[in-house]
């Protein structure tokens, strides 16, 4: 009779298992719960008056298929006001973004430059360890949470909550 392995009278896999689960669901929920927490217009992550009810928040695409669909994933679930997938083309090309009355933040991830949002060019990409911010279109003013992750689909999420949140 072959003895079965135990931890703290749980058999092994089963320790092994758990551990996994929350090491991977665990640490990108506390991820979302910090994000949630600092973001807030007295931590000056967010703009006062962030958002009127007639305005529409730009959500930044960044033609990158994982980041693009977790960014729609994440506010098409936890964000109920209104908004748009852009990319900086349709920033710069697009006349009806140029109304900053009703377009007047763009969600987005990686550095706070001015010149991404109004150069014809530019050469930046995507990468999961930046941080995320709300840029202010009409006072050129970035919003940044300093929080990063590489759990920044659950980021987007603490992000769209909190947004959600604040615009009511």
């Amino acid at each position: 009779m072959q003895k079965k392995s135990k931890i703290y009278g749980l058999p092994v896999a089963f320790v092994f298992v758990l551990t996994m689960m929350l090491n991977s669901c665990g640490v990108g929920l506390i991820v979302r719960g910090v994000v949630k927490k600092s973001v807030s217009v007295e931590k000056e992550t967010v703009p006062e008056g962030f958002i009127r009810k007639d305005q529409t928040l730009l959500i930044m695409m960044w033609q990158n298929d994982q980041y693009d669909r977790y960014a729609k994933k994440a506010f098409d679930k936890f964000y109920s006001g209104k908004k748009k997938y852009v990319t900086f083309g349709d920033l710069k090309e697009n006349e009806e973004y140029q109304d900053l009355e009703l377009y007047p933040y763009v969600f987005s991830q990686g550095p706070s430059d001015i010149k991404l949002y109004e150069d014809d060019s530019f050469s930046f990409s995507f990468s999961g360890s930046r941080p995320f911010h709300i840029f202010d279109r009409a006072n050129k003013k970035f919003y940044t949470a300093r929080v990063k992750s590489g759990f920044f689909y659950r980021l987007m999420q603490g992000y769209a909550m909190k947004l959600n949140e604040i615009k009511k």
